[in-house]
């Protein structure tokens, strides 16, 4: 019997490849039961951690990656020891191409992408500003809190962007065709998004995500929390325009 191949969720950040990743993770049944892999397993920045082998499973420990290159490897090879049973969650710069051909030969992939590119854009810059990726309560209040976005930030949602590109490229050179989750269809209908594009079998008891949340934090809200709001919009709709070129390379 041919072994079921778990999912890698692929997208940039603020695509909704989390909210993706917990849901997924939840309804997949032969796979992440007592497994302790955190769900960025590629991801080497700050802040670092190490990959334990407990000789029956794989565990997030604290640490320094000094080897990138290495600790990428070092990583496949213990996936493969696993035979490849986690559900992961990766962004495009932590894909080169040796990951990805492990990915497409061991796993069943998923794009994450957002309609509204703006708004995905605010969401980054604040994000990357104030080191809240994930928002699970109502303490965050986009209202309350003003910052100014750095040129640092802009660029580095330009390299991740070229990135994301270069992996959709990479992809369909080796004709594959990913399924697709919307991330304003999922904060819609969780349910009907997951279930049309996987196989996994909805329980209703798997509804407690943070979905009411991300709907709070709405693009007036985020436009409101960013001073230099003028400089970000006027950086975006020059993006916009790289954006055609990037995706007629990925098709």
């Amino acid at each position: 019997m041919e072994k079921v191949k778990p999912y890698a969720i692929l997208g940039m950040h603020r695509s909704g490849t989390t909210l993706a990743y917990s849901i997924i993770k939840d309804l997949s049944p032969d796979y992440n039961k007592g497994l302790g892999l955190n769900v960025e397993y590629f991801q080497l920045d700050e802040p670092d951690f190490y990959v334990r082998d407990t000789g029956k499973e794989l565990i997030q420990t604290d640490g320094r990656v000094t080897d990138r290159k290495n600790e990428i490897l070092r990583r496949l090879r213990l996936l493969k020891k696993y035979h490849y049973p986690y559900t992961l969650k990766c962004l495009p710069d932590q894909l080169p191409s040796k990951v990805i051909r492990c990915l497409l030969k061991n796993y069943r992939i998923l794009y994450c992408e957002r309609r509204d590119h703006y708004e995905q854009f605010l969401s980054y810059c604040i994000a990357h500003e104030t080191g809240i990726w994930n928002v699970k309560n109502k303490q965050f209040a986009y209202d309350k809190n003003k910052i100014t976005v750095k040129k640092t930030t802009l660029d580095t949602y330009l390299y991740e962007m070229e990135n994301w590109y270069r992996v959709k490229k990479f992809i369909t050179s080796k004709n594959f065709k990913p399924s697709t989750i919307w991330y304003e269809d999922l904060i819609q209908n969780s349910k009907k998004e997951i279930t049309e594009n996987t196989n996994l079998q909805w329980r209703d008891q798997r509804t407690e995500y943070y979905v009411p949340i991300l709907k709070l934090a709405n693009k007036q809200r985020k436009q409101a929390m960013i001073q230099n709001i003028d400089r970000v919009r006027e950086y975006f709709f020059n993006l916009q325009k790289l954006r055609p070129y990037l995706y007629k390379e990925a098709k």
